[in-house]
């Protein structure tokens, strides 16, 4: 917990400012917040910050599962890349399309931990319900009680919710029905993810697959990322269409589909791996966000509460709203909820 002196009407186990959820939105957050003074504390349910910034390591084989890359164009997350790749945490990585890109060195989890570093985040924290602690006059007004899965009650006066968006529906329902509304017309598509590593480096006739037709969409040669070692390691993404007709299939079943699949499209014979696993993402991709002109805050002189993520993006710099396609988008989505709520505490 953060060494936090409450007001003087909240309870002693309190804390002024809570984050829920450790993703690049969550992160951006912090950091601003920080920055500015404030000492929010961060919850996660994961064991390791950083959302679908996702990085697995097994048997000596690492593989990025989740996000595959990052691309910056707005100036904040330029400079937060560009940091990152100052500490080695980041390294441009040019992709077809996509020559702007930056992979981790090897892991995509580095950016999250760059980010991460001087905040206070507690993992494996998994918040269940939202109330209002004691409920006064007011449409919003009353501190926040946030009740934990291991029983733990922790209550704040300022709340960021960066969960995805069927997640912060659930959470917000009783303590703020209309930022619960804003999430109701989000669509996801899931993905599975198949990790796979073999005894001996594969000699592939195509290392990065990205086809937007059949059951992958990307499938990446793990070592060809900057800073990786020689493991023989091979990430694959199924398609959108594919991990929702399969979405409830067993993991093992999906691996022997992928890697069967993955032969197939290289035209090679895969050996048997020595690691095999699946990851599904039900809540990969956002194929809707929500509508530009919807909430994204509720605030009062005693309390308030702030959505972010992907799903609810904010303005670049060229004054569009983001799609939810990028990483990106949630960067800039926490970075605005954290920019007023600075203004409101200012």
């Amino acid at each position: 917990m953060p060494s936090v002196i409450p007001p003087n009407n909240v309870p002693e186990n309190s804390t002024e400012i809570v984050i829920i959820g450790s993703g690049l939105a969550g992160l951006a957050a912090g950091q601003l917040l920080r920055e500015a003074g404030h000492n929010a504390l961060i919850l996660d349910k994961g064991r390791r910050a950083g959302g679908r910034m996702s990085t697995r390591r097994a048997d000596g084989f690492l593989f990025n599962h989740g996000a595959q890359f990052v691309t910056a164009r707005s100036a904040a997350f330029s400079a937060v890349c560009a940091r990152a790749v100052q500490a080695g945490q980041l390294a441009k990585w040019p992709l077809a399309g996509r020559e702007d890109a930056f992979s981790g060195t090897p892991a995509m989890r580095g950016l999250a931990e760059f980010m991460a570093e001087g905040l206070t985040i507690r993992q494996q924290a998994d918040v269940k319900n939202i109330t209002r602690l004691k409920p006064i006059p007011g449409p919003y007004s009353g501190p926040l009680k946030l009740q934990l899965a291991d029983g733990t009650v922790i209550t704040c006066r300022h709340l960021i919710v960066t969960c995805p968006a069927p997640q912060t529906s659930r959470l917000l329902s009783e303590a703020a029905p209309e930022l619960s509304a804003c999430a109701d017309p989000v669509i996801y598509s899931p993905c599975w993810a198949v990790m796979a590593g073999f005894p001996a480096p594969i000699d592939l006739p195509r290392t990065l697959i990205q086809t937007p037709e059949g059951p992958i969409s990307w499938a990446t040669y793990e070592p060809l990322r900057p800073g990786a070692s020689q493991t023989a390691a091979v990430t694959l993404q199924a398609t959108a269409n594919f991990s929702k007709t399969h979405l409830e299939a067993e993991p093992a079943d999906i691996c022997d589909q992928l890697l069967a699949d993955f032969a197939e499209q290289q035209n090679i014979s895969l050996p048997h791996p020595s690691y095999s696993a699946a990851h599904r993402w039900r809540y990969a991709k956002v194929e809707q966000a929500c509508p530009q002109d919807e909430l994204f805050h509720i605030s009062d002189t005693d309390s308030s509460i702030f959505v972010a993520g992907d799903w609810h993006p904010a303005q670049g710099d060229d004054g569009r709203f983001g799609k939810g396609t990028r990483a990106e988008d949630a960067f800039l989505s926490g970075l605005r909820a954290a920019k007023q709520l600075n203004a409101q505490l200012a």
